[in-house]
């Protein structure tokens, strides 16, 4: 499972926080709740790209989905 963290810098005093993180299944995406805002993070780019305010959030994923 990957690890996701923030590099507070020398004092380690981070003013970027997050919450919840999902991963895609090929796990090179996540998005992630941060700083009252909800995130899609492409890994192998170092891309981060907003989708939403707010602070919570459900990934549907094929786990969760109702087969028809």
């Amino acid at each position: 499972m990957p690890a996701v963290s923030v590099r507070p810098g020398l004092l380690h005093l981070a003013g970027f926080w997050f919450g919840d993180v999902a991963f895609s299944a090929d796990r090179r995406e996540c998005v992630l709740e941060a700083n009252g805002y909800i995130y899609l993070l492409d890994i192998d780019w170092r891309r981060r790209g907003t989708l939403a305010n707010g602070d919570r959030f459900i990934l549907m994923t094929p786990r969760y989905q109702k087969p028809l």
